[in-house]
């Protein structure tokens, strides 16, 4: 498991507060993570097996997420290696890029899919600079 923090660039900043690559977030061992409640909003994306989270009697399956305000433990989980890019928002960020989102993602996952239009997705890494 490998897990690094990054700060975001100059232009992220207003909106980004802090972006984890993470490797094998599980361990390979196929165990949850548990997840405490918190206010920020999280972007996820993964680039190798799919991430379970159990979060107030609901289980979402995705590739990428969202996932809002929470006042309850969230289990993550996964078959495979849970492997991807999240980015920690600041509590104005989701809103520059989908206004009124915010109100819709509290205490639930979203598939970035159902979030923003086809082909608008781009990542922010280049050239291993974020």
């Amino acid at each position: 498991m490998s897990l690094r923090i990054f700060q975001p660039s100059s232009v992220l900043k207003p909106y980004v507060m802090a972006i984890w690559d993470y490797e094998d977030l599980l361990g390979g061992d196929n165990l949850a993570l548990s997840i405490l409640p918190d206010t920020a909003t999280y972007l996820c994306f993964l680039y190798v097996d799919l991430l379970t989270t159990a979060h107030k009697e609901q289980i979402y399956t995705t590739r990428s997420g969202l996932a809002g305000f929470q006042s309850f433990r969230s289990d993550l989980g996964g078959l495979g290696k849970v492997s991807g890019v999240s980015a920690r928002l600041t509590p104005w960020g989701l809103n520059v890029f989908r206004r009124g989102i915010v109100r819709d993602c509290a205490e639930r996952r979203v598939d970035c899919r159902d979030i923003f239009p086809k082909y608008s997705i781009v990542l922010f890494k280049q050239s291993d600079r974020w």
